[in-house]
């Protein structure tokens, strides 16, 4: 019995339903990315005036869309060099807010899951 708890101790936390083909990701990806953006809109509006949320927002957004952009071009094989940095800073630039209300609070750390799970797919494509 000790072995067993061993053996299972070491084994990875994902297995074969967590890995994407590569069509399926070209196809997934940008509809979520475009659903992200659907939630970002309302707060870019909305931030009008505080600026510094404001930018931060538009660069989110930016980015997301240069991430699909890249993706529309990428391989397999490329698609973790070329894509990841944009996908990376537009996660790193929704986890700089920590002064909002929280709704938004909400709404962020809720599109912030969305884009991770995009993201913690990349490296299980085939």
């Amino acid at each position: 019995m000790p072995e067993l708890l061993m053996a299972s101790s070491k084994t990875p936390d994902w297995n074969e339903l967590d890995f994407v083909d590569w069509g399926e990701f070209r196809r997934m990806a940008p509809s979520v990315i475009g659903l992200e953006i659907g939630r970002l809109e309302p707060l870019i509006d909305a931030s009008v005036g505080e600026w510094e949320m404001h930018n931060a927002l538009v660069r989110v957004r930016f980015e997301l869309k240069s991430f699909v952009a890249t993706l529309a071009e990428a391989t397999p094989e490329t698609v973790g060099s070329a894509g990841t940095d944009h996908l990376r800073t537009a996660l790193l630039t929704l986890s700089l807010f920590p002064d909002v209300d929280e709704a938004t609070a909400a709404t962020l750390h809720y599109i912030a899951n969305r884009l991770r799970y995009v993201y913690d797919r990349i490296p299980l494509i085939y």
